[in-house]
């Protein structure tokens, strides 16, 4: 493959990397050059940004800006891998660039309690349920929030819950949240009986 060939191969790459993003929600203006497909990256999964790289001022010497724009372009291509990796979605130093939009088309998006109410539960025997989520970067921090559970049932980090309940009921204002390893929280009310 000759230099054009490699350039031209570089920039469909680019721009499958953009319609990744775009189908994940990401949104470009006009002006949004390949520095912030990072950050669109970052945005499917999470709040942060990074700095972006601008591009590369034309100067006389053609040799000198020829190199300039190979660097940053390896600079923008180590942003992009480093924002897929972080979204949890395996992106190793080797993966080629071209592989790139289909890396993003794998990253879960937002984070979603999924658990809307847990199986039931009988008063004096030894319970053992889990909590369920999706989205956003994992392992899941998970804790109870408010609203009044069974007593001696326990809402563990880990998303499990368990324990022995000691008295029986409906409780279904379990308020519950969960946050990613990115930070990004949610909360949800489920409900669990207690027979």
């Amino acid at each position: 493959m000759n230099v054009t060939e490699k350039w031209r191969h570089m920039m469909a790459s680019f721009e499958d990397i953009r319609a990744a993003a775009a189908e994940k929600g990401a949104v470009f203006s006009d002006n949004d050059g390949y520095g912030s497909y990072a950050n669109a990256v970052r945005r499917i999964y999470s709040n942060t940004a990074a700095e972006e790289y601008p591009y590369p001022q034309k100067n006389g010497d053609i040799t000198e800006y020829a190199v300039n724009l190979l660097d940053w372009c390896g600079r923008i291509k180590e942003q992009i891998r480093l924002a897929i990796t972080d979204s949890g979605v395996d992106c190793g130093e080797a993966v080629p660039l071209a592989e790139y939009g289909g890396k993003i088309r794998q990253i879960s998006a937002d984070l979603v309690i999924i658990t809307d109410s847990l199986p039931y539960a009988q008063q004096g025997v030894e319970y053992s349920a889990r909590l369920e989520a999706e989205g956003g970067v994992p392992p899941y921090t998970w804790k109870h929030i408010s609203g009044v559970k069974p007593a001696g049932i326990n809402i563990n980090a880990d998303g499990t819950v368990t324990g022995i309940a000691t008295s029986v009921g409906l409780y279904k204002a379990i308020n519950i949240g969960c946050t990613d390893s990115t930070g990004r929280s949610k909360r949800k009310k489920i409900s669990l009986e207690v027979l």
